[in-house]
């Protein structure tokens, strides 16, 4: 169903739900930006998000008069969507949320939201007749469109994998390992974690230096995809008699868990579709020896890597978002 169509300019911008294959009465939502000429030919591309912020990262004016990277994209001739895995943002929450985190497992690993993102390419597909996809994978998001263009190659058409992680035992992880083996998980981990106000941003806090975090970024973008991410569990954080949070799935610690042990959760030998990594300079997840062996192992003979200076790994929303948005968008309408 679509829903809040307005228009902007020359582009139409919607929300929709898809139902979900592995959950009764679940759906994933998805964010969309498409040009107003749009036919079944217009080409799409389908942004994925990492382990924290849900689907507004992609729709946030990083300063003011600017475009979300969305509207960037439509205004280049695509069709943009970006999807919130179940657990995130919009999109509806597993049965074991409801329920106390302990003593279940974290949920909603990297296959979990790989199939969220076929149920929205299915959905796609026969809304749109689109055949083909370009992927733009954010962090944890790359690690669900690299094995989705190793699992279904005739979905994707290019993959663009932003502030990516492959294989490397990065220290920053070290607090989701159990303290006395790196093979196990912190014991302390259940299927889902609380976050408050003060933890959205810790992350991209620590990375941009200087007291300053405006010389990076845009304040209002900031407060609204903190205020997005409270409404997306608006009901359960309502709820709650402690200080305002909300609830996010777990379920990737145990992928990073893989990665930091240098076991990749999919093979990069497999992707044969043309390939950019972007990564920036000041980003602590994405490591550029990570990123090194990533390129190397790609399957393709079409890749690419670049890092850019002065950005993070939140470089998507940030003042310089621009020069990323042009490289992303050439290399889609590259032949």
């Amino acid at each position: 169903m679509w829903m809040k169509q307005v228009e902007r300019f020359f582009m139409i911008q919607s929300e929709f739900y898809v139902p979900s294959s592995l959950q009764k009465g679940g759906y994933i939502h998805v964010r969309c930006v498409i040009p107003e000429n749009a036919s079944p030919t217009t080409p799409s591309v389908i942004c994925l998000h990492g382990a924290v912020m849900h689907n507004i990262i992609f729709d946030v004016c990083v300063d003011e008069g600017q475009p979300t990277f969305l509207e960037y994209l439509a205004q280049k001739g695509f069709a943009a969507f970006a999807i919130s895995y179940r657990g995130y943002g919009e999109s509806s929450k597993p049965e074991e949320m409801d329920a106390s985190p302990f003593p279940l497992r974290p949920i909603m690993r990297y296959d979990d939201a790989r199939q969220d993102v076929l149920d929205v390419l299915k959905y796609l597909q026969t809304r749109k007749g689109t055949e083909s996809f370009h992927i733009c994978g954010l962090s944890w998001g790359s690690v669900v469109a690299g094995s989705l263009a190793t699992k279904h190659p005739d979905l994707v058409d290019k993959l663009v994998l932003l502030g990516a992680v492959y294989s490397y035992p990065n220290p920053s992880w070290a607090a989701i390992l159990n303290p006395e083996n790196p093979n196990q998980l912190n014991p302390g981990m259940g299927s889902y974690r609380v976050v408050t106000k003060n933890m959205i941003t810790a992350a991209w806090d620590a990375e941009i230096p200087g007291s300053d975090k405006s010389t990076w970024r845009n304040s209002p973008a900031v407060e609204l995809i903190v205020n997005d991410m409270f409404a997306g569990d608006k009901i359960w954080a309502e709820q709650q008699s402690t200080s305002p949070c909300f609830r996010i799935p777990t379920g990737v610690s145990l992928d990073v868990l893989e990665i930091y042990n240098q076991r990749p959760l999919y093979d990069a030998s497999l992707v044969k579709c043309s390939t950019l990594i972007l990564r920036g300079a000041y980003d602590t997840s994405s490591h550029p020896l990570d990123m090194e062996n990533l390129l190397r192992h790609l399957g393709t003979s079409n890749k690419k890597m670049i890092t850019f200076g002065n950005a993070t790994h939140y470089a998507i929303a940030e003042r310089k978002a621009k020069t990323l948005w042009e490289e992303i968008s050439a290399f889609f309408l590259k032949d």
